[in-house]
């Protein structure tokens, strides 16, 4: 019986079996880079230092309006693509300023994405994000959140930050966290001089958007979910002109809003719409939500993590209102004299 044999040579053997760990390789390596990974990178363990806005002053805030249930780090690659992602939740909150977070990463540059409070509708969509476009692509909506309610819920925060993160990395990395809302206030008071007798009926917001982008730098055409909420019915509260006196009112929590230059107001800009009794006649003012940019002018919009306070005195036969606009964590203090006519900012 004839029996075929191929034999061979030990050289090819060696060719062979060089080739398919170079194949070997390079499918690992594309792997890495398709996620986003440079296979000169190394893991590293960092510490994150997130600071919840907890600055011991008044103007940043109640408690509640500080105050962070759950919290989600991104680590992005520079091609977007998610390096890792931790999530740490504390039902009566997480304490410490800053927060400390152990996270392992790749070494190199990286955008960390915070997102705190999140709602629950996006929680699972949350959880399996792979790419930075696809979080920037989220919404929220004003029926995600309470904080709008008697009882104030929890206010969304994120923040975005980029840092490089070397492979002996030791220094901490610090991230803040920033409200995904405006806050407002308005004071209303009687001018001294003012012998009219001034009830206030009701204040009500009106053009806020109903949603919003989920994170930052990234706005969304809301000019067609345009809301207004309810009214706040104050009776006939009488407005003194003495400081004593002063109404001081909070209409609500606003999602941003950027309606352009405009002084008067922009069709459809947001408004504290106030009626005010005076002299027995009901008269409502709408009242703008003004910005000063860099530009020196007045633009019409709410920002994301600014504190609107704003200053009503009734005068005989007009009112004047002045602003106060800062970032919300900006410490310096509210320094205008109430019961005087002052010069609108």
């Amino acid at each position: 019986m004839k029996i075929n044999k191929t034999i061979y040579p030990l050289g090819l053997k060696k060719l062979t079996a060089i080739f398919c760990l170079l194949l070997l390789f390079l499918a690992t390596a594309c792997e890495q880079q398709s996620a986003g990974v440079a296979t000169e990178e190394q893991t590293v363990d960092i510490n994150l230092n997130i600071f919840l806005g907890l600055k011991a002053v008044p103007d940043n805030g109640t408690e509640q309006e500080r105050k962070v249930t759950s919290l989600r780090v991104y680590a992005f690659h520079p091609n977007g693509y998610l390096d890792k992602m931790e999530y740490v939740e504390n039902a009566t909150g997480l304490t410490g300023n800053p927060y400390v977070m152990d996270m392992t990463v790749f070494s190199g540059q990286k955008t960390f994405c915070l997102v705190a409070n999140e709602p629950s509708r996006l929680t699972s969509v949350l959880s399996s994000i792979k790419n930075h476009w696809d979080l920037q692509a989220l919404t929220v909506q004003t029926s995600d959140f309470t904080f709008n309610d008697p009882a104030q819920g929890l206010l969304p925060m994120t923040s975005t930050t980029s840092a490089t993160i070397t492979s002996n990395h030791t220094a901490p990395v610090n991230l803040s966290l920033e409200r995904a809302v405006a806050k407002t206030e308005i004071k209303i008071i009687k001018d001294k001089d003012n012998p009219d007798v001034v009830k206030l009926k009701s204040i009500q917001v009106r053009n806020t958007p109903d949603k919003s982008r989920l994170m930052e730098n990234n706005l969304l055409d809301v000019s067609s979910s345009l809301i207004n909420f309810a009214a706040q019915d104050h009776g006939s509260a009488i407005v003194g002109s003495t400081p004593a006196d002063t109404l001081t009112l909070h209409p609500g929590y606003l999602f941003e809003y950027h309606t352009g230059v405009g002084d008067p107001i922009a069709l459809n800009s947001t408004v504290l719409y106030t009626v005010l009794n005076i002299k027995g006649t009901d008269m409502g003012y709408a009242i703008p939500l003004h910005t000063i940019a860099s530009d020196a002018q007045k633009h019409n919009n709410v920002l994301r993590n600014h504190y609107y306070r704003l200053i009503v005195t009734v005068g005989d036969g007009a009112l004047e209102v002045d602003y106060t606009i800062r970032d919300w964590d900006d410490e310096t203090p509210w320094d205008k004299e109430l019961g005087k006519k002052t010069k609108n900012n």
